[in-house]
């Protein structure tokens, strides 16, 4: 594993227009979307998570998980624990994700959709349920479906996916090649 990035410079670009973005503020490793609703499902890990927020666009980011590889995210932040800290992504989110999609766009039987960082696969799965025939999941985090498909879809989903890649722009790049 690579080390968690040392204390940054006070300004970094911004990883989205490229603006000068000065140090916004700094948390614990574990702290996560529980700690808002007074719920500590993890300790205080000691490690200090700088973030940057950009003035131009508003982008709030971190330069701390930009060396992680694969295994580093999975040893540390896809693991057994991540339920935990987001408990929505088992099922709660990929149920009100798959209702929205359906009243966007009606039920249209042939359109091709792809969930990237779709995680468990869930959405995609909900999605079928309701008739969309052609639907599949892409994530580079999770092993059953982190082969990238060769194919092209209409419609390429990423719910709570932007903010965990180190970069956001290659995300976007990658997207657009599967439309």
């Amino acid at each position: 594993m690579k080390p968690f990035a040392p204390i940054v410079p006070l300004n970094v670009p911004c990883k989205c227009c490229g603006s000068s973005s000065g140090l916004y503020g700094v948390v614990d490793f574990n702290k996560n979307c529980e700690s808002a609703k007074n719920r500590f499902p993890l300790p205080v890990a000691g490690i200090p998570i700088y973030y940057h927020r950009c003035p131009a666009c508003g982008l709030i980011f971190t330069v701390a998980f930009d060396e992680f590889t694969p295994e580093d995210f999975a040893a540390h932040i896809y693991n057994e624990s991540y339920t935990l800290v987001d408990p929505d992504y088992a099922e709660a989110r990929p149920a009100s994700v798959a209702r929205m999609i359906q009243r966007a766009f009606g039920l249209t039987p042939t359109i091709r959709i792809l969930d990237y960082g779709g995680g468990n696969g869930l959405l995609a799965e909900r999605l079928r349920v309701v008739g969309f025939a052609h639907v599949e999941t892409y994530d580079p985090f999770t092993p059953d479906y982190s082969r990238r498909p060769e194919a092209k879809f209409d419609l390429v989903t990423a719910f709570e996916t932007f903010e965990h890649v180190p970069d956001p722009l290659a995300l976007i790049d990658t997207m657009v090649e599967l439309l």
